[in-house]
């Protein structure tokens, strides 16, 4: 049965995504002889040039305008009081001192831009928590003192955090950037995950929904500490929103198996696993995502899925969103390299892809001949599992 009717809802995804191919015209704009790609810092020269490019500039330029608009609505939109201070019956206050927004900070290419874009739209009294999340095995925090046991969480994204930190108060230097280190031994994440994580993660049950899940719902805790050259303080993330870079790697090609597809059936098989990303993302990511995240009393956004983002990104061709030809670290999400390193994280720019499975060590704690599409045995007790 079919029924007409003026309420039925619309498809706010204006574009679909586009399908064309790039001719070899196209693909000179890439060609640099004079270039050594094996060079480390090969993007300074590299990424300049490209910005050169006309159409280059002008997509850098509009994919800057509407992600910018897309970070404005998500930070403007909330009452800018934090957790510890919030009281319904005082509704009317407007902002209290306290940060309010979080990112979820991994230091990488996604999370770094968000950061830095939302800093033009908040008070510039207003502090921003940088969450970065981080696990260790129980074995390694043995044979450790107090004051040495931080070293044992120093995972690759909590480097890549350190630095990202350090990019964001030289760009944005009136900012007071809260750089959170939550740390989590093996026996809390157990822990944890047998009491709560897992009821949240239901019907999800692979070990990527364990893994993501459980480091997510930590960092949404927000419960950690914040180091300086003179002491280190515990802190709790009193954010009542936290910033989420997901959706761009889907989006512009920054996972593996995108670099694998490309390898394999080129150009057009990037284009049709891209469509396959964008129509699965809800099922696989979201429910799991927002549902550890307001667990914590925290709400989650979502900058890179914004409806116009996405229409944007669907409607650029595909070779200018990413070129699989360049090395790990340039061609995937080359469109928002390009952005980054307009915005003055030229470091940040040429970062490779990191999952945060691997980044926060999480994954080193489980057994590591998982695969992440394996049903995951610590979720088992699930009846959905």
């Amino acid at each position: 049965m079919f029924i007409l009717s003026e309420l039925s809802l619309q498809n706010p995804i204006s574009k679909p995504v586009n399908k064309s191919l790039p001719s070899e015209e196209d693909l000179k704009m890439f060609e640099f002889p004079d270039l050594c790609f094996e060079n480390n810092t090969v993007y300074e020269d590299l990424f300049p040039r490209l910005l050169d490019v006309l159409v280059f500039k002008e997509t850098v330029s509009q994919f800057e305008e509407v992600l910018s608009k897309a970070v404005e609505k998500r930070v403007k939109n909330h009452q800018h009081v934090c957790k510890n201070c919030y009281d319904s019956n005082n509704a009317h206050k407007e902002f209290c001192g306290h940060s309010s927004m979080g990112v979820l900070f991994s230091g990488g290419l996604d999370s770094i831009v968000i950061a830095c874009l939302a800093d033009r739209f908040l008070l510039e009294n207003e502090p921003i928590d940088l969450i970065n999340v981080a696990f260790a095995k129980n074995r390694s925090l043995t044979y450790l003192d107090s004051c040495e046991r931080h070293t044992a969480f120093n995972t690759p994204d909590r480097f890549t955090g350190r630095n990202g930190l350090k990019i964001l108060q030289k760009v944005c230097p009136k900012r007071t950037w809260n750089f959170v280190e939550v740390n989590i031994s093996e026996k809390n994440l157990e822990t944890k995950r047998k009491e709560i994580i897992r009821h949240l993660l239901t019907p999800s049950c692979t070990v990527l929904d364990d893994s993501i899940g459980c480091a997510i719902w930590f960092a949404a805790r927000g419960k950690g500490i914040i180091t300086t050259d003179e002491r280190c303080t515990n802190y709790i993330s009193p954010a009542r929103v936290l910033l989420v870079g997901m959706g761009a790697d889907e989006q512009l090609g920054g996972y593996s198996r995108h670099r694998s597809k490309f390898n394999a059936f080129g150009w057009d098989g990037v284009v049709n696993v891209l469509g396959l990303e964008l129509d699965r993302i809800g099922s696989r990511n979201l429910g799991r995502d927002d549902r550890t995240v307001a667990d914590n009393g925290v709400e989650s956004r979502y900058p890179f899925l914004d409806e116009n983002v996405v229409s944007f990104l669907n409607d650029v061709p595909v070779w200018l969103k990413m070129n699989l030809k360049l090395p790990r670290g340039i061609g995937e999400k080359l469109l928002l390299r390009l952005l980054a390193f307009k915005l003055g994280l030229s470091e940040a720019a040429a970062l490779p892809k990191r999952a945060i499975q691997f980044g926060s060590r999480i994954a080193r704690i489980e057994n590591s001949r998982e695969k992440g599409s394996d049903l995951c045995n610590r979720l088992s007790l699930l009846e959905d599992c």
